[in-house]
């Protein structure tokens, strides 16, 4: 997973005067096999944080795909079984997600 974000940055100068800049940052997030996923769900979680600080807001059908996302390809049957599960699925959720996980 690769999120990318721009937010605008008010610097006040010695001077009293404010000006407004763009900065742009990303962050890469990628699950290694064999890693403890516990943690993988946690620094996932702290991006969610980072980005709600940012007033950024992502629909939860979003995250649960940028989660799947940040798996490698050795998970794609649970990816593949996650997106053509039929009806009940049609919303998916981070939290049908995370459950999968484990």
């Amino acid at each position: 997973m690769v999120l990318v974000f721009r937010k605008i940055v008010r610097l006040r100068y010695q001077d009293g005067s404010v000006r407004l800049r763009y900065q742009d940052g990303s962050v890469r997030l990628r699950y290694q096999d064999g890693s403890v996923m516990e943690e993988h769900l946690n620094t996932f979680q702290g991006l969610i944080n980072h980005t709600t600080s940012l007033e950024i807001r992502l629909a939860n059908e979003v995250l649960a795909l940028l989660l799947l996302g940040s798996l490698p390809d050795s998970w794609e049957t649970l990816i593949v079984t996650l997106g053509n599960a039929g009806p009940e699925w049609k919303h998916l959720s981070l939290e049908t997600v995370k459950n999968s996980l484990f």
